[in-house]
């Protein structure tokens, strides 16, 4: 083999093999002396005959006769001054040395500033992302416009993309987010009806262009639902036809529906009514079977297989195991995902913390060379096998030689990522700061801004970007926009105007006032002075426009408490929750238990009847789609199929250690300590194995592996070998017995040596180990991360609890009362950061108490308190009063109009009188219910309470009785008569369907023992496939387990 071009810093040699040019040379050529280089890489220079450092911060340079470095280019944001470079101003990305002042001065800044006439950067005015001499905005960010006379940046209206400014500075809308419009003549956005992602206005009212995922246009405006389960469809005459079937369904070309595939099939084909697989499109890990047409699983650890006959040849095994040449899978060694033929290891790929041994073929933990190292490696060097790190953990830099790794707090303590020198022997610059902080202009540390209410500010602290209802003055201030909920001012009006307000408010035409939009409604039009109410354009999720004066929204669930969307102004649903589907008139939801059949979970509707889509899980669909079969007519199985026409089901996922027969519709039993196993002609495979055994070559069991393994693998059929010794966190491995015994203290994970010796792998929370891997060293106090620096620990920059922060000396200190997060500043002191749940800041960067019962607060630095944004649960906020009132007890949540309060959600056990937004009480063993439409007072129970059995809607309380069975011995029979009686002394068996009580007529499925209520204490024993109760008479024989009183046995 030979190499005809070899990789770049690499020479081609006369035998066509490469050889690697010197350090630092990019370029190399042979000659009579040895390789010499001819260009070096960027940063050096060739100084007698080898690529020297051009210096700190240089490009490219020369050597003069003296050896000293003259640079000749700097890199960007430096320019050469004297022959060495300098970094530029702040903020700026081309500069130049001006021979006549002597300084640095700027020629192109960085975007959102502009260079002064000193030749430094000065930022432009809030939000103008280009701008020119005399501050003259260009162009502005996302969200804003420029103003008439080019010098301020406006704040579009809500959900608004782009806009452009009138004569008098008002911003009207030209385009919104995706999934809203503008209204005509207004200069706001409302959102597209529900299921749209593109809609227009048509003078009358608003249509969808283009819907959501699984929606298609109807070509009226409309989104309508795709077929069930059809990722994607198109119109066609007067219903969805399906282009695209989900994943396990193929399109049926009779109606454009979907049909489902056979267990384990991608695609189908229909015949006689069903899905046919295709012989290439079963799942990974099963392959397809000629003679039954079905998806066989494959062996353990198999991708793709080929079945012949009773034969499974494996053609591609999955990670972590190899394939033989059997045609079978074994697996790698322990962490190996690479491995040949025999499982040894092929490739280090080993799991973070872990090395490869190539000695041994297996992944061996990284010892303590250095404690943040996650990767590492074991190569020979000079004939002695020496571990080197590879990755460092987050925080830290790998240096040159790969022996340590330094971490980024060591230039500053707020530094989180770093960059190093060129040598790689030391950290030179800081690339990214914690939370509230930025990094310096010349990379050596980070810098808070002065300002609380500044969010981003330059070295000086001249703010560039206030929070919200802030404006930034010309000294770089933060002001506080003075009208009540505003979210946006400018700083010449910010006293007396707002030029934007917080969501759910509307602004006056004159900017003065910020007026609250009606209760539930996010965007309105401003509501003029002795007017009560104005007109609102968006309800929030659940609730849509009222059609009487467009002023407030109603909630969905007046329509049917099963109502999610609903439509403006018509007072129809438009989406059911799940479980239910809409009336052809939209006024109703249906369940689809009622409406189709039990155990139905999503249907659909016709002009004649509903239709079953999906039952829930255990149970199948019809052939007709208007029942849901019980897959528990299985015992054992969990997921079934149609075997025929004749609604017969096949099993094809049993419960845990079963399996599907292969020729009976049954789940059969796999061997002992068998997680998964087929049944094949030949007998039972077992595919998986219980934690602490191993699957056997041949597959027909499991072995147990030896003591204190946690992974081992099979010698043979009859013997197996442990790959992996592990113990409990708290004690280590010993070498010379493998027994599990105490590490020293407050080490978690250790390992013991031939000799007896503990060596501390990992410490415990809190707690740094030692150089010689003995002795576990306490962190200061506070502090659950932190680094032994001779007989001393240093807690690290993110090593402390929370409420306390790192300081110069490595220890923690508190952050303050009720701050969670700090950062310290120049003078060594902290500052707070980020506050406890229901504080907040006040102008000094104190964390202030909410108001009472308030969850999230701000503070208003005019009126000097703290203004609650959002309650707790319970209560309601009054904007007004700057308070959380009580709801009505027993309301969830509510809200206030006027000096009334109202609910809007109730407690469990109570419902929502859609009429006087009262809560009122359930019957009499309801614990959840709701309101029935039409009928003021009425509800309808979802949930009972225990001995209460629900039956339409209502509580029935279960009388306590005993039942004796009509036929002695009922062999599959449908279901079985059960009459109420005294005392039932004699055994009887039951192998029915469903048990129906006369009595009071309530029917119990069997799911897939029968549910029973008993008189008295009886013994029950289930034997497969037949059920057996007794009374206390007749158990002397049998092994019984107990059931009690008014308690359903399953």
């Amino acid at each position: 083999m030979r190499c005809l071009r070899c990789s770049p810093g690499s020479l081609t040699l006369d035998d066509f093999t490469c050889i690697k040019c010197p350090q630092n040379c990019k370029v190399c050529i042979q000659s009579d002396p040895g390789i010499q280089c001819t260009v070096c890489n960027e940063g050096y220079a060739i100084k007698d005959g080898k690529c020297s450092p051009c210096g700190e911060y240089c490009k490219t340079c020369t050597f003069d006769h003296n050896g000293k470095s003259i640079c000749i280019s700097c890199p960007v944001k430096y320019a050469l001054e004297k022959g060495v470079c300098k970094p530029c101003p702040s903020f700026c990305n081309i500069c130049h040395w001006d021979i006549f002042t002597e300084r640095l001065k700027c020629r192109v800044c960085q975007n959102k500033f502009t260079v002064n006439q000193n030749g430094a950067c000065e930022p432009c005015s809030a939000h103008c992302y280009s701008c020119r001499d005399n501050f003259f905005c260009n162009g502005c960010e996302d969200g804003y416009s420029v103003s008439s006379n080019k010098r301020y940046c406006f704040q579009c209206p809500h959900k608004c993309k782009s806009c452009s400014p009138d004569i008098q500075d008002v911003m009207k809308c030209t385009q919104c987010n995706d999934g809203f419009i503008p209204v005509s003549g207004q200069k706001l956005c409302i959102k597209c009806p529900p299921l749209c992602t593109a809609c227009h206005f048509n003078g009358k009212e608003t249509m969808c262009d283009d819907c959501k995922e699984y929606y298609v246009n109807n070509l009226a405006g409309k989104c309508v639902r795709c077929p069930s389960n059809c990722d994607i469809c198109s119109w066609g005459g007067n219903s969805p036809k399906c282009r695209l079937c989900a994943k396990g369904y193929s399109i049926n070309r009779d109606d454009m529906t979907c049909i489902k595939c056979p267990f384990n099939c991608k695609k189908c084909i229909k015949s006689n009514n069903k899905g046919i697989c295709l012989p290439s499109e079963c799942f990974e890990g099963f392959g397809y079977d000629d003679e039954s047409g079905v998806c066989v699983l494959c062996g353990t650890g198999c991708l793709h297989c080929k079945i012949q006959g009773i034969h499974k040849e494996c053609i591609i095994c999955k990670s972590e195991y190899s394939l033989t040449e059997t045609g079978s899978c074994i697996p790698c060694v322990s962490n190996c995902k690479v491995c040949d033929s025999k499982g040894l290891c092929l490739k280090d790929m080993c799991e973070e913390g872990k090395t490869l041994d190539h000695s041994e073929k297996v992944c061996q933990v990284c010892s303590k060379l250095n404690e943040h190292c996650n990767k590492c490696v074991i190569i020979n060097f000079l004939n002695k096998l020496t571990e080197i790190c590879l990755e460092c953990e987050s925080g830290y830099l790998l240096n040159g030689l790969k022996t340590d790794c330094l971490p980024c707090s060591g230039l500053d303590i707020n530094c989180e990522k770093c960059s190093l020198n060129d040598e790689k022997t030391a950290v030179e610059r800081c690339l990214s700061c914690g939370s509230g902080r930025s990094i310096k202009s010349d990379g050596k540390g980070c810098y808070s801004c002065s300002d609380i209410n500044c969010l981003t500010c330059t070295e000086n602290n001249f703010c560039l970007n206030c929070k919200p209802r802030f404006t930034i003055s010309a000294a770089g201030i933060c002001l506080q926009c003075s009208v009540g909920n505003c979210a946006n001012c400018l700083k010449e009006s910010y006293q007396t105007q707002c030029s934007l307000c917080k969501d759910t408010f509307t602004k006056s035409d004159d900017g003065t006032k910020c007026t609250s939009c009606t209760p539930d409604c996010e965007q309105c039009s401003f509501v003029d002075e002795g007017k009560t109410a104005g007109s609102c354009h968006q309800c929030s999720t659940g609730f849509a426009i009222d059609k009487v004066n467009d002023v407030f929204c109603y909630a969905c669930n007046l329509i049917n408490e099963n109502c999610i969307e609903c439509e403006d102004r018509e007072k129809k649903c438009r989406t059911c929750k799940s479980g239910f589907v809409t009336s052809l008139d939209g006024l109703q939801c249906i369940s689809c238990q009622t409406h189709v059949t039990e155990n139905c979970l999503k249907c659909s509707n016709s002009n004649t009847n509903g239709v079953c889509d999906e039952c829930v899980k255990g149970f199948t669909l019809s052939v007709d789609k208007k029942t849901c079969i019980n897959c528990g007519k299985i015992p054992n199985c969990e997921e079934c199929d149609l075997a025929n026409e004749l609604n017969e089901v096949k099993c094809f996922k049993c419960s845990t250690s079963y399996s599907p027969s292969v020729t009976k519709a049954e789940c059969l039993s796999c061997n002992s300590a068998c997680l998964s196993c087929i049944f094949t002609n030949t007998g039972t495979e077992c595919n998986q194995c219980q934690k602490g055994y191993i699957l056997k070559p041949d597959k027909s069991g499991c072995l147990e592996c030896p003591p204190s393994c946690s992974k081992c693998r099979a010698a043979n059929n009859f013997q197996a070998h442990c790959i992996r010794f592990e113990c409990a966190p708290g004690y280590g491995l010993s070498d010379n017995e493998f027994g599990c015994s105490p590490c020293q203290l407050n080490c978690q994970r250790c390992m013991k040596t031939i000799f007896g010796e503990s060596i501390c792998i990992k410490c415990s929370n809190g707690f740094t180990l030692s150089p010689d891997s003995k002795q576990c060293f306490e962190c200061p106090p506070s502090c659950v991360n932190c680094v032994l620096r001779g007989t001393e620990t240093f807690c690290i920059a993110t090593g402390c609890k929370v409420g306390y922060m790192t300081k110069s000396d490595g220890t923690c200190g508190s952050c303050g009362t009720s701050c969670e997060k700090c950062f310290s500043t120049r003078d060594g002191s902290f500052e707070c950061s980020k506050c406890f749940s229901k504080f907040t800041f006040d102008s000094n960067r104190n964390c202030l108490p909410c108001p009472f019962n308030c969850k999230t607060c701000e503070w208003d630095s005019i009126e000097f308190r703290t203004l609650c944004k959002t309650c707790e649960d319970g209560f309601t906020y009054s904007v007004a009063d700057n308070k959380c009132f009580k709801c009505v007890s027993p309301c969830l949540t509510c809200y206030k109009t006027g000096t009334e309060t109202f609910c809007k959600t109730c407690k469990l056990g109570y419902f929502l009188n859609q009429h006087s937004k009262t809560c009122l009480p359930c019957q009499n063993g309801c614990v959840q219910c709701s309101s029935v439409s039409g009928n003021t007072f009425g509800s309808k129970c979802i949930k009972c309470i225990k001995g209460f059995l629900l039956i339409n809607g209502q509580c029935t309380a279960i009388a306590i009785f005993a039942v004796k069975v009509w036929i002695s011995l009922a062999v599959h029979q449908p279901d079985v008569q059960l009459d109420m009686d005294g005392n039932v002394l004699t055994i009887f068996v039951i192998n029915a369907l469903k048990i129906v009580i006369h009595a009071s007529k309530i029917k119990l499925d069997c799911l897939p023992a029968q549910n029973v209520w008993l008189d008295k204490e009886r013994r029950m024993k289930f034997v497969q496939p037949v059920h057996q109760i007794v009374t206390n008479a007749n158990f002397q024989e049998m092994t019984w387990c107990a059931i009690n009183v008014n308690k359903v046995f399953t």
